[in-house]
């Protein structure tokens, strides 16, 4: 019988892990170096290591390249970044994200011929989002100017490359405001293609106003245009807010006042 174990190290052999990793992390595969991450941080979480060591540990993926060891820090990474957000320390852990992201995200770049391979833009569209989402200036201004282009384009069909749809329009959304959000919802509603409805309907949710947001769940759970699958997704996205609480409480009692029997969870 198989089963997953979680790897620790006396004080020594970790600040001998950190030195390596950070020297030369090419020495230890990447498969390993993904694993020493998983198990800091959890062991961290768990109190059996400090916080401190997980994030010494995490300092090499300033020079990281493979995607999977990114993968697995991203997802932890998501984890207390939501985790902090109403804390002091807030701030702090987005710039310590936006030094470890920037060396690789300015490598990879814009240019869709900077991508050779599907490993390639898989990496690329992991760390662009990442990058945006923790507030790299570059990324957060250049996703916002390609929204705007496709904001006045007069062709009603997308333009953003596939890769990056749904992080320009996310990061257009949230960096915006009413217009940015119409706009987004207008081509939701326009839209016959399912992938594009449901990237639309995503960003929908990136937007940092909770009375956006309400009118979102309120569209999602009454109109006829959207599907159970799209009200799911649309629920499932504004969960991921910290607002979102008071938000599905407001919901419901509107749900109660008016009668409506389309169910909500």
């Amino acid at each position: 019988m198989q089963g997953f174990v979680r790897v620790n190290y006396d004080q020594a052999n970790w600040n001998r892990l950190i030195v390596q990793l950070a020297a030369r992390a090419d020495i230890v595969p990447p498969r390993v170096r993904a694993q020493l991450i998983h198990d800091a941080f959890w062991l961290s979480r768990a109190g059996v290591l400090t916080q401190t060591l997980s994030l010494q540990l995490s300092r090499y993926l300033v020079n990281e390249t493979h995607h999977l060891p990114w993968i697995i820090a991203l997802r932890l990474f998501e984890d207390m970044y939501a985790l902090l957000a109403e804390s002091t320390s807030y701030e702090h852990f987005k710039e310590y994200l936006v030094q470890l992201l920037s060396p690789v995200y300015y490598n990879l770049g814009w240019l869709e011929s900077s991508a050779t391979n599907a490993t390639q833009r898989f990496l690329r569209a992991l760390i662009m989002g990442a990058a945006c989402k923790f507030g790299l200036p570059d990324c957060v201004l250049k996703a916002q100017q390609l929204y705007l282009v496709e904001m006045t384009s007069l062709k009603t069909h997308n333009q953003i490359a596939d890769d990056f749809q749904q992080l320009v329009y996310c990061t257009g959304i949230e960096a915006g405001g009413d217009a940015e959000w119409g706009f987004a919802l207008r081509r939701f509603n326009g839209s016959t293609k399912a992938m594009e409805r449901h990237r639309l309907l995503a960003a929908l949710a990136c937007t940092k106003n909770a009375s956006i947001l309400l009118k979102l769940l309120e569209e999602s759970v009454s109109s006829p245009t959207i599907s159970a699958v799209e009200m799911q997704l649309a629920i499932s996205s504004v969960a991921k807010k910290s607002c979102w609480q008071n938000i599905y409480f407001e919901l419901c009692n509107k749900q109660l006042e008016t009668g409506k029997r389309k169910a909500v969870w």
